[in-house]
């Protein structure tokens, strides 16, 4: 949400304090109910950097990535290859995103988009 209403550097202060306390590996590595995979599909999703905060929309909405590289396949033999590379600039959250050689605004990314496969590259702040 905080992406969502401009605040992207909140959005990934507090989307670390979640993952960091509530996800660990281990049988009682998730605290409380898992509602049927929801709470595993967001943490999924906040790895790659992103969440489909209205899937009508179509929209996914930036928050903070937590990986380093990793690889979508999509239908008819399409890629998504996301890569995630720090930045010497102090700060919180993301810095730039790029898709497919492009700069894209630090707030969201349509469905269409990401279907259409290549390079997506996330800058972010150490």
């Amino acid at each position: 949400m905080y992406t969502a209403l401009g605040y992207p550097e909140r959005a990934a202060k507090w989307l670390k304090v979640v993952t960091d306390s509530m996800y660990k590996a281990g049988p009682d590595g998730l605290i409380g109910n898992d509602d049927c995979g929801q709470m595993s599909a967001w943490y999924i999703w906040t790895c790659l950097g992103m969440y489909p905060m209205n899937p009508v929309s179509g929209d996914y909405v930036f928050g903070l990535p937590l990986i380093k590289q990793a690889t979508i396949q999509l239908p008819d033999k399409k890629k998504l290859k996301l890569r995630v590379i720090s930045t010497t600039k102090k700060g919180s959250g993301i810095a730039n995103v790029v898709l497919n050689g492009k700069s894209i605004p630090v707030q969201s990314v349509s469905h269409r988009q990401l279907m259409q496969g290549g390079k997506f590259t996330f800058y972010v702040y150490q």
